[in-house]
């Protein structure tokens, strides 16, 4: 019996050449991936920055407004208006009615609260610093408001990110 080696030779695995094609495929692929990877992170990173800052000053100017309004007046000589970092000092009264002063200023790059003499701490998340904070009277006749510029810088690793928030509230 005859066989020709040309038509019966049997294919036993991949050459040298396919398997380079192959692994430089596979290289690029993995490539890919691997940077969309690092930069699906690195927006993560920054969305959560971008949510930690929003959410401190949300909480912030919606205790300062609150403060604000309730509040009897602004204390002139105790704040430090127009400036940064200012100071507001707030003329109210506690639960039985005795007179009492609410303080919001900058210590240490976080936005601190004093409630009656006593310290409530930070208004901000973790790793919220303020940048910028300026309180502005304005007074007419009938009533006196507040004018809060508030500037929040956040930074989560190499992630940094700066917004400036306004609000204006009247007290009583």
């Amino acid at each position: 019996m005859f066989v020709n080696n040309k038509t019966s030779r049997i294919n036993n695995g991949f050459s040298l050449l396919e398997v380079v094609i192959y692994i430089s495929l596979l290289a690029v692929m993995l490539v890919f991936v691997v940077n969309t990877s690092i930069s699906m992170s690195k927006a993560f990173a920054l969305n959560r920055v971008i949510k930690n800052i929003n959410t401190s000053a949300i909480s912030s100017l919606d205790r300062m407004t609150y403060e604000i309004r309730r509040s009897t007046g602004v204390n002139i000589a105790s704040s430090i208006l127009g400036t940064s970092p200012g100071k507001l000092v707030l003329d109210t009264t506690d639960g039985s009615g005795m007179p009492i002063t609410v303080e919001f200023y900058v210590e240490n790059n976080a936005l601190k609260l004093r409630d009656g003499g006593v310290e409530i701490g930070s208004l901000f998340s973790e790793n919220i610093l303020a940048s910028n904070l300026v309180f502005d009277v304005i007074s007419t006749t009938n009533s006196e408001a507040v004018k809060i510029t508030l500037g929040l810088e956040g930074v989560l690793g190499t992630q940094t990110q700066s917004k400036v928030f306004y609000a204006v509230a009247t007290t009583r």
